[in-house]
């Protein structure tokens, strides 16, 4: 394994860091999207660590791409008791308010990431947690958030994206992870990221929790075998509710 860095960062609601992350460089069905559902219970009863101590639970990291490009995450490793050989791996994708590069603001400024970092849940659900950071000059689908659908085949993955996807496939090498337990979940413009990531590579994720967003409609038979646990307002201006009907 490779050590990519090592980061101390600081923001204004949390502080916390310094430990190290290192990388290198079966069938899917619904029932696996209990997972999700039953984190999600457990987070009602659990509100997690607090603000000041967050980020110590998450080790920090840049994934650097072969053209020099770069992707802050934060990494929660779960306590290994010896029970599972290989462990679940969540995947959340930020909205616009969290982009940048202080590689915090997604971890401290999410509202149900501290919730699945809680020692509740994780006694329960041990589980990989992975956040990266997009770009504050960059989106996760670089498409209009007012123009709902598009089309897959039209729309490059984006810079971000494709490092996103490589950095999942070098932990899931590098870590125990389970292949069959791979989720996503996002929101408002991690929400397009769930869509468009789904969809691009059905065969990596059990299931799926989009909030909001939008993505392919045309597209939806391609991941008829990924759970899928889809929110978004009647009134949205996405397209995320064409999809979920």
């Amino acid at each position: 394994m490779k050590v990519v860095s090592v980061q101390n960062d600081s923001v204004k609601r949390c502080e916390g860091g310094g430990a190290m992350i290192v990388t290198r460089k079966g069938n899917m069905n619904r029932l696996a999207a209990c997972f999700l559902l039953g984190l999600l219970v457990v987070c009602g009863c659990d509100n997690g660590p607090p603000l000041s101590t967050l980020l110590e639970r998450f080790a920090p990291g840049i994934h650097r791409g072969p053209n020099g490009q770069s992707l802050p995450f934060r990494l929660l490793t779960p306590v290994m008791t010896g029970q599972m050989a290989d462990y679940p791996l969540l995947l959340v994708l930020h909205g616009a308010g969290e982009r940048g590069s202080d590689n915090a603001i997604q971890v401290c400024e999410s509202e149900y990431v501290p919730f699945w970092a809680a020692e509740s849940t994780q006694q329960r659900f041990p589980s990989f947690i992975l956040v990266p950071q997009c770009p504050a000059d960059s989106q996760w689908v670089n498409v209009s958030w007012y123009r709902g659908s598009y089309g897959l085949d039209t729309v490059p993955v984006s810079g971000p994206m494709g490092l996103a996807m490589s950095l999942l496939d070098s932990l899931v090498a590098a870590l125990p992870v389970d292949t069959a337990r791979i989720y996503v979940t996002g929101l408002s413009m991690g929400g397009y990221g769930v869509w468009d990531l789904v969809m691009r590579r059905p065969k990596r994720f059990a299931a799926a929790v989009p909030i909001c967003g939008g993505g392919d409609p045309s597209q939806a038979a391609a991941i008829a075998a990924v759970g899928v646990w889809a929110f978004h307002g009647a009134l949205g201006k996405g397209d995320g509710y064409r999809l979920i009907n």
